[in-house]
């Protein structure tokens, strides 16, 4: 017959709470679902006769971090979205290019802040790229940057 072990119990009951504890430390949280109309695009090169032509920039300045009991931690990032007014495809519409940027932002955050990567401006730079990289599907042409173009105006998020 075998004995009971208690103290092999406890270690066991010990071991599974501090994996528990730990995975909720550890835990990053994504919130946000930056609106549209935090990209406000403004006209910066005029269209001309020539198809495709003209550029048009909304900047945003954007708290990417991490929450987490543990640790948190955020950065501002500051991001220049530049479109062509008109691009191969035809004219982009200020509202599309809205809704397209303000989607890309979400998906390159969620992207971004799951791969670790401290809240510095290597974390600004690797949403920068992802978020171009999400938005030149829907629109061509796309270039997000750090802040660039001279008096536009910037937004804050949140």
């Amino acid at each position: 017959m075998r004995r009971y072990n208690c103290a092999h119990d406890r270690v066991v009951l010990l071991s599974l709470v501090l994996v528990c504890a730990l995975q909720w430390a550890c835990t990053t949280v994504v919130q946000g679902g930056i609106p549209p109309s935090a990209f406000d695009f403004r006209n910066v090169v005029p269209v001309s006769q020539k198809d495709p032509s003209g550029w048009k920039v909304a900047k945003v300045k954007i708290l990417l971090g991490r929450l987490s009991p543990a640790f948190s931690a955020a950065a501002y990032c500051d991001i220049e979205v530049g479109i062509p007014e008109i691009n191969f495809r035809g004219p982009v519409p200020d509202g599309f290019a809205q809704l397209e940027a303000a989607a890309a932002a979400d998906s390159a955050a969620r992207t971004v802040l799951s791969q670790g990567i401290p809240p510095t401006a290597i974390l600004c730079r690797s949403f920068q790229e992802e978020m171009e990289r999400i938005l030149s599907a829907a629109i061509p042409g796309v270039r997000v940057t750090k802040f660039l173009s001279l008096n536009v105006p910037y937004k804050t998020f949140p």
